[in-house]
């Protein structure tokens, strides 16, 4: 992507398939200043006035459209302030939990919102319960999942107003703006799949929020390891039981079938870990010992877990190759900048992206 990484530092730092990681060789620099140059080449400097480290500002909150596959979209896209806040939202997030365990971060919180989400993931479970999947069935995409999108859809407004926004303190238009970025994080109920391009609506839920001031950025840790990682359990029951096909996969080559932003976390929080390598997710005795601390670990078991049959090398290349990284903070910044390619970078996701008045397109 020309406008916000070099060409040269693209190749020297981007994950690429089937290879190993190639290694930048410079000596490695503190975090905050590495991330400092990422957003300058990106334009995203913490004053740029699109940068999620601003100050926060009213929004005439609205029903976010679609712009739909047009010539020039990837290219004013990749220029826009929607980007750069997405872009600095993962980054940011990884400062607050470098190095972090799970169990480090409470199992509560006293925000408002943000304890609202066990509630609201009670919802969704209630809700599954009312349309279970047929029995037996274990390969072919199982139609009651149009049901129960379709109740979920039915339900939204009720289900919102009783969880995250029951406070009479929130603006009444954000529910019209977190809609379609809720609805779409679920998969879609006609192709009956499920992707990154979901994923990436759930992250856009959570954004929107935040600039909606509902949490703040001390919030972080309990908003990733923990309220987005129920997310990520959630999507893997409905993937599995309702057969949910993977969204424009990209088969082996891609990361993982199903989900991306888990990663980038993950590997944020293996960051200076002296027990564990990027090597480390090839010993099944690590996974089990750590998977309940580090959702990078736990996705890689997870992945283990469903595909049988062949070695991890096979249905997973990308994820082998990353291990020969020299280090968790190269992985944990090259997966960014593969999210930008591999996520971000691809109209095929971006043509149904979302823009209203928080996340812009110019």
């Amino acid at each position: 992507m020309e406008e916000q990484v070099d060409k040269d530092k693209k190749e020297e730092n981007q994950i690429k398939p089937p290879e190993k990681i190639i290694e930048n060789k410079e000596k490695n620099e503190d975090i905050k200043k590495d991330d400092k140059k990422d957003k300058k080449d990106l334009n995203i400097e913490n004053n740029n006035p699109n940068s999620i480290n601003t100050e926060k500002k009213k929004y005439n909150f609205c029903i976010p459209e679609k712009i739909g596959n047009k010539p020039d979209l990837m290219s004013r896209f990749t220029k826009s302030p929607a980007f750069h806040d997405i872009v600095n939202f993962l980054y940011d997030i990884q400062h607050k939990i470098r190095g972090m365990k799970k169990s480090e971060v409470q199992s509560t919180t006293s925000n408002e919102c943000l304890k609202e989400f066990d509630n609201l993931y009670n919802k969704l479970e209630e809700l599954y319960k009312k349309h279970p999947p047929k029995e037996g069935n274990e390969k072919h995409k199982d139609p009651v999942f149009k049901r129960y999108y379709s109740d979920l859809n039915s339900n939204f407004e009720n289900i919102m107003k009783e969880t995250i926004l029951k406070s009479d303190k929130i603006p009444k238009n954000l529910i019209l703006e977190i809609k379609p970025y809720f609805m779409d994080s679920f998969g879609n109920p006609h192709r009956m799949d499920y992707g990154t391009g979901h994923e990436l609506n759930y992250l856009c839920f959570l954004y929107v929020l935040y600039k909606a001031g509902l949490y703040t950025e001390d919030d972080f840790p309990f908003l990733s390891l923990n309220i987005f990682f129920k997310y990520v359990v959630f999507m893997r029951k409905l993937q599995t039981n309702y057969v949910l096909e993977p969204a424009g996969a990209r088969g082996v080559w891609g990361l993982d079938e199903y989900q991306f932003v888990p990663f980038i976390f993950g590997a944020s929080q293996l960051i200076d870990n002296k027990e564990i390598g990027p090597k480390g997710i090839l010993d099944d005795n690590i996974l089990k010992t750590f998977k309940d601390e580090y959702i990078y670990l736990d996705c890689v078991d997870y992945i283990k877990s469903v595909k049988i049959g062949a070695s991890f090398g096979q249905y997973a290349p990308i994820l082998e190759s990353i291990t020969n990284a020299k280090n968790w903070e190269k992985i944990a910044k090259g997966l960014v900048r593969m999210y930008q390619d591999d996520v971000l970078g691809k109209i095929v996701i971006i043509q149904h992206f979302y823009f209203g008045s928080v996340l812009l397109l110019e």
